[in-house]
Formats: C-alpha cells, sequence, structure tokens
C-alpha cells in the first residue's frame, strides 16, 4: 500500500466537485470535500455529528482500534463462533488484528469516521486493495480467519484474470459503529465520501472481502458478489472452525466489487453528480 496523507489538502485536483439541488438537476452547487461531509453530517441526524477522514493521528488510531475490537468481540457472530472453538484467541489478538489495519488506511487517507463529543462512533477501514497475508502472518488464533480473507483474494486474483482486468480498487477493510449510533444510516453514507475521494484519486471500483452482516450494506450499495467461501464445508489444519454456525448467522464469507459508474447510479443519499451533472 502506497501511504498518502489523509489530509483534504492531498486530494487530487479538482478537489471541488459538483452536487446537484434538490430542485433542476441541471443547477450545481460546487462543494469541496469538506462541504460534503458537513452535508453526511446534516443527513445523519445525529447531534453534535463530525465526519471527517481518519488522520495518521496516534489517539485516533488508538480509539478506532479499540472501537473496531470491540465491535469484533462483543457484536459479531464469526467472532463469537471462532473463540469459542479456539480457546487462544483472544481480545489481545482483535486489537492487533485491527492494528494491523488501522494505520495503513489512515495513511492511505480514505477511511471516514464519525466523531460525536470528539469520541470516534463509526469508522469504515478503506485502502486500496492488495492481496491480503496469508495464515501465518495471522495473530495468534485468528489463523482460520486469515484463511478465508486469502481464500477470498485468490479468488479475486482469479476473477481479475477472467475478466482481463487488472482494476484500481479501493477495499472496504472493516466497518463499525458503536451500538448507541446504530440506525443512523453511518455505515451507508460514509463510504460514499470514501468512494468521491477514491474516484478523484483514480480508482475505477471497490471490493470488499466481508465475513459477516456487512454483506448486507454492501448488498444494499449494489456491490456484486463474484466469489464465496463457505463457512460450513471451510476447515484449516483440517478443522472446521465456523461449522457449528447459527440459523440466523451468515452461511458463508463473500468477495464483492463494483465499478464506480454502477456504485454512483444507485446511490441518492448525498446527491453527487455524475459526469454531464445528472442527478445521482
Amino acid at each position: 500500500m502506497r501511504p498518502a496523507s489523509a489530509s483534504m489538502s492531498a486530494l487530487p485536483r479538482p478537489t471541488r466537485e459538483l452536487l446537484t439541488t434538490h430542485g433542476d438537476c441541471s443547477n450545481h452547487v460546487d462543494l469541496s470535500m469538506e462541504d460534503l461531509c458537513r452535508k453526511v453530517e446534516r443527513q445523519l441526524g445525529i447531534p453534535g455529528a463530525e465526519v471527517s477522514f481518519l488522520k495518521d493521528d496516534p489517539a485516533e488510531i488508538e480509539a478506532t482500534v479499540a472501537l473496531v475490537a470491540s465491535v469484533f468481540c462483543e457484536r459479531e457472530p464469526l467472532t463469537l463462533h471462532l473463540m469459542r472453538r479456539n480457546p487462544i484467541l483472544t481480545h489481545k489478538a482483535w486489537t492487533s488484528f485491527a492494528n494491523s489495519v488501522a494505520r495503513p488506511s489512515a495513511l492511505a487517507g480514505f477511511t471516514p469516521v464519525l466523531k460525536v463529543g470528539g469520541a470516534i462512533v463509526s469508522v469504515v477501514l478503506m485502502a486500496p486493495y492488495e492481496l491480503p497475508p496469508p495464515p501465518s502472518e495471522a495473530p495468534a488464533g485468528l489463523e482460520p480467519m486469515y484463511d478465508v480473507l486469502y481464500k477470498l483474494g485468490l479468488q479475486y486474483s482469479a476473477y481479475a484474470a477472467r475478466q482481463n482486468s487488472t482494476p484500481k480498487l479501493l477495499e472496504w477493510v472493516i466497518a463499525a459503529v458503536d451500538e448507541r449510533f446504530q440506525g443512523h444510516r453511518a455505515l451507508s453514507l460514509l463510504p460514499q465520501l470514501a468512494m468521491k475521494k477514491a474516484e478523484l484519486a483514480g480508482f475505477t471500483g471497490a471490493l470488499g472481502k466481508t465475513i459477516s452482516h456487512s454483506q448486507d450494506i454492501l448488498d444494499k450499495l449494489n456491490f456484486e458478489t463474484v466469489g464465496e467461501v463457505s463457512y460450513l464445508t471451510h476447515k484449516y489444519d483440517g478443522v472446521r472452525y465456523f461449522a457449528d454456525v447459527g440459523p440466523h448467522d451468515v452461511k458463508q464469507a463473500k468477495l464483492q466489487v463494483i465499478d464506480m459508474a454502477t456504485f454512483w447510479k444507485a446511490q441518492r443519499d448525498i446527491d453527487i453528480a455524475q459526469r454531464g451533472g445528472s442527478k445521482l
């Protein structure tokens, strides 16, 4: 991953893009990325909401890691299954995992965060796509999950080869929201900011290796599923760590992709105008 500044000044030119008004779609208002953040704050409807991009700042990264680790350990069904089957898996391992993805995402500059009262309450970690590390590089206890993600990465390599294409993709890495602020559409609004910033930087689409309920979010954002790993049949070192997933839990990890044109055609929330000025 090539580090880049997370500051607004790092945006490629032009740094100001068009939004259509709610009236005549030919009438445009010139809005900056900062203006888009303010628009999302209003649409969230949370008093005191502040939307920005994650900075390479120790305090912000620490807060992001704490939020991600707590969500995974307390409310992520797949994590709970894995912890039951693998006693060596601890909160420390999840913190190590969150650390391994938070700072690179901050350096890349595409990760939107929601703060309330100065505290980070939602984050969508996003970064330029790279083939995920193999299980041998996982924190102790997370090898089965890393194996699932690595298999999805190999599936994407095969998919890209079949398409005879090497697009520049932004990856949906992890999404997390404090349960007190669920229901405000943060996980559908924040990614739109990341996608607009990525589009300005020359990215042509996005990819997600989704292991649980984030699949539903990407489905709503119009991502296409092009690969899967079944939890019921997956084995790591001969053990089926996820075989006891519950009847209401997801049964597979998914590889989900989308191109920019398809993404923006499907979006309505922040009315970002496509080329030619058509209203979204």
